[in-house]
């Protein structure tokens, strides 16, 4: 059986690297891929422009999302205002936004 929590994390651009250490504390290697990954076709997305801050969604079965909130504090975000949580948990229907306290990261 699963528990699926839905993620959106947005951040300003420019945050890869930081987004890297974040990732680390998935065990799985399968973290955080912005929509404007390389990976990923130019402008997948819609709209006729391309987007000005990073979003990075996911899925991930059995997240705690005490330690996401605790990891994402820990990260030296070089715009902390910008960056923001959004989560949507199992049988819920809507999103919510997680409040993030970023003025002690390292």
């Amino acid at each position: 059986m699963s528990v699926v929590t839905n993620v959106i994390l947005k951040t300003a651009v420019a945050e890869d690297y930081r987004i890297q250490i974040l990732n680390t504390i998935f065990e799985s290697g399968q973290g955080f891929v912005a929509c404007d990954d390389p990976e990923l076709p130019r402008g997948w997305y819609a709209g006729s422009k391309m987007l000005e801050c990073e979003i990075y969604p996911g899925s991930f079965n059995y997240l705690d999302i005490e330690s996401l909130v605790r990891a994402i504090q820990y990260v030296n975000w070089r715009n902390p205002d910008s960056v923001q949580l959004f989560v949507q948990e199992q049988e819920e229907n809507r999103f919510k936004e997680i409040p993030l306290d970023l003025t002690d990261g390292v």
